[in-house]
């Protein structure tokens, strides 16, 4: 229980730096939060107002911060557990939350995969959730971006639940979803929806 509940605490820890945000801030005296539209102090917005320099040492660490505590909780406790659900959702929380940034956390999408990736090769589930999102993003494309990561995560989520047999990790998937769908709720508020379809129209035209 006491590992559990260490392992829980340092990749909360883990999880609540926020990388993206101190490269644009202290590299390029750029405060991501002030000048990107949706204040996500994520590695989005870094690769937009920073460039991609920069923006991609935050992304691999926004995936590392999620990836390392959960490979290595993976390889000292059984996963099996459900007390293995609050380790595996725990640097995403982190993210999500960031205690040591004011509260202003982002959007938890990169540290989520961190996170996924970790349980390799004892479940593969990430595949699952980048095949989601791939085909929402190139295939039928939800926008605004919010949406799509809604919908993603929470067929994610019903995925989880279904078909994932290992207890810690099928509710430890579903807490992740949750908390990255409660990032995304204010995304879309009173934007436009569209729902569009991606290469097989431009093949209709050429055929």
């Amino acid at each position: 229980m006491i590992q559990y509940l260490l392992f829980t605490v340092a990749g909360f820890l883990s999880g609540s730096i926020l990388y993206s945000y101190m490269i644009a801030k202290y590299f390029c005296r750029i405060d991501i939060t002030e000048v990107s539209d949706d204040k996500n102090p994520g590695a989005a917005n870094v690769i937009k107002h920073a460039g991609v320099k920069y923006g991609i040492p935050a992304i691999i660490l926004d995936v590392l911060k999620g990836f390392i505590p959960i490979y290595l909780a993976s390889k000292h406790l059984d996963i099996e557990s459900l007390y293995f659900i609050p380790v595996l959702a725990a640097p995403v929380l982190g993210h999500a939350t960031a205690p040591l940034f004011n509260w202003h956390g982002g959007k938890a999408i990169a540290s989520s995969f961190g996170c996924l990736l970790g349980l390799m090769p004892n479940s593969y589930i990430v595949l699952v959730l980048a095949m989601l999102l791939f085909f929402f993003t190139f295939f039928v494309i939800i926008r605004p971006n919010s949406l799509r990561c809604i919908v993603s995560y929470a067929l994610f989520s019903m995925y989880c639940l279904r078909y994932c047999p290992i207890p810690g990790i099928r509710y430890g998937g579903i807490l992740i979803s949750i908390i990255v769908i409660i990032k995304h709720l204010k995304g879309y508020e009173n934007t436009k929806v569209t729902l569009q379809f991606g290469p097989w129209e431009q093949l209709k035209k050429i055929i």
